[in-house]
């Protein structure tokens, strides 16, 4: 894939946003993606880490470059709908972090019908590219 200069510009977190205007138009205007060196030294670290979420500011989701470079588009999807999904959920102070990251999931579930599932061998978030379009469809 040729270079990006923002998360946003990627075909698959475009697919994403656009699902999320069908379904909550105020939470997609806020909602920005941004490159993240934090993030970039995170996944030097702990190779499955490509994004997070509350580091800047509540409504920032970011990303590791590498991301682009390593990670199929149902990949990307799967992670960027899971960071809605805690978005959607909010900070969660006093949660485990398994606790936080499955009502990340639980929130995608339930507000767009979408099953993150865990793909192996280094259990990346992951969507069918498929549901997204359904759900869009579901929502029109």
């Amino acid at each position: 894939m040729a270079r990006i200069d923002s998360p946003s510009k990627h075909p698959a977190i475009k697919q994403v946003m656009r699902l999320l205007v069908w379904h909550d138009p105020v939470l997609h205007h806020h909602i920005k993606h941004e490159f993240c060196g934090v993030c970039d030294d995170r996944h030097k670290q702990d190779s499955r880490l490509f994004s997070h979420s509350f580091h800047r500011r509540d409504n920032v989701i970011c990303w590791a470059r590498n991301a682009f470079r390593e990670l199929s588009h149902a990949q990307i999807a799967g992670i960027c709908l899971h960071e809605i999904g805690h978005q959607m959920t909010g900070p969660m102070p006093g949660a485990t972090e398994y606790e936080s990251e499955k009502a990340a999931d639980l929130a995608v579930l339930r507000e767009f019908g979408i099953e993150i599932i865990y793909a192996k061998p280094r259990l990346i978030q992951t969507v069918d590219l498929d549901q997204i379009q359904k759900a869009m469809l579901e929502r029109r």
